[in-house]
């Protein structure tokens, strides 16, 4: 019986594939909640990398609704989706908002699917 690549039961059956780099510069980033690149992730994540070189904190969400944390000034953070096996679904963030007032730098995120 063939695995299915997506059967995040079986780890040895996961293949982690580099997602390409989005970004959002600080005079993109308003009151309300915009996704990171203008796209959501197109596959389930397995790992998800944050960085900030923005000079104030932003506010991140999954959905675009609900916050997740915030992401402070100089910032990197690592997500690892797969510790517990159960993958990120495809159609989720990032997005994110103001919660301080940043005026220089971008936010970048990128990571691996499957």
């Amino acid at each position: 019986m063939q695995v299915s690549k997506y059967d995040a039961t079986t780890p040895q059956n996961l293949r982690a594939v580099p997602f390409p780099q989005v970004s959002i510069a600080e005079a993109s980033i308003g009151a309300s909640y915009v996704a990171v690149g203008g796209s959501l992730f197109n596959t389930p994540m397995l790992i998800v990398i944050i960085v900030s070189t923005l000079n104030d904190t932003v506010q991140w969400s999954w959905d675009g609704v609900n916050p997740a944390f915030p992401v402070v000034a100089g910032a990197t953070i690592i997500i690892d989706m797969k510790s517990d096996n159960i993958p990120l679904p495809g159609s989720y963030g990032p997005f994110v908002k103001l919660i301080g007032t940043p005026n220089t730098g971008s936010l970048y995120v990128g990571g691996f699917s499957i």
